[in-house]
């Protein structure tokens, strides 16, 4: 369905932007179809002081419904109930199946957001997320982060990223704890925010073609 749909834009459209290398060869070679950074890069999230100062502890977790790769929930809520440091579920989907009804399962006794806010990202020191642009957003507000492989899109993003080393296999739970002190002693803030500024020109370039 989703093929088809791509290439019912071939011929209407003047110029397609697209994220991809696989949603390009989709459209069948179309040379109006720029590969570029998602649009969220075009107006990188804010670092504000009023937005993202304060205090920093513990985890940023988001988790999503994994329809060919299902969460193991029973593994995840063992995990983080050894944790000693701060967890803030970060649901970013709320439809059916959403980021909210998983992170409930782990997190039986927190408050979740039933709405889109970043107060969770804010209070953490790290992002551990499963979603394309939860990982974007810890980019982009300079905190580390960790991967977990859930669907391609997040996949290629980090195989065309200087960090090809943190996206993790979504069985492998337990390797978690050790992949976030790893993330936090490599991913300083300025490399995050040199790499959100290169994104950012790279998405002003392709927005000149439209």
């Amino acid at each position: 369905a989703l093929i088809t749909e791509l290439r019912s834009l071939n011929d209407p459209a003047t110029s397609i932007w697209v994220r991809d290398a696989e949603s390009q060869e989709l459209l069948g070679g179309k040379k109006e179809a720029f590969l570029g950074p998602d649009l969220s890069w075009l107006f990188p999230l804010s670092v504000e002081p009023h937005l993202l100062s304060g205090p920093r502890a513990g985890w940023c977790l988001n988790l999503c419904s994994g329809l060919k790769k299902p969460v193991r929930t029973d593994l995840w809520k063992n995990l983080l109930n050894s944790m000693t440091v701060p967890i803030h579920g970060w649901p970013l989907f709320f439809g059916a199946h959403s980021d909210r009804e998983v992170l409930e399962e782990v997190l039986s006794n927190q408050e979740l957001p039933r709405e889109f806010v970043f107060e969770p990202l804010q209070n953490a020191e790290l992002v551990v997320a499963m979603r394309y642009h939860a990982i974007l957003f810890a980019i982009q507000s300079g905190r580390p982060f960790v991967a977990i492989e859930n669907t391609k899109k997040v996949r290629y993003f980090l195989q065309a990223s200087p960090w090809k080393d943190r996206c993790y296999p979504i069985s492998d739970v337990n390797e978690v704890p050790d992949a976030v002190e790893k993330a936090i002693a490599a991913l300083p803030e300025n490399e995050l925010s040199s790499f959100t500024q290169h994104m950012k020109q790279e998405a002003n370039t392709i927005a000149t073609h439209f």
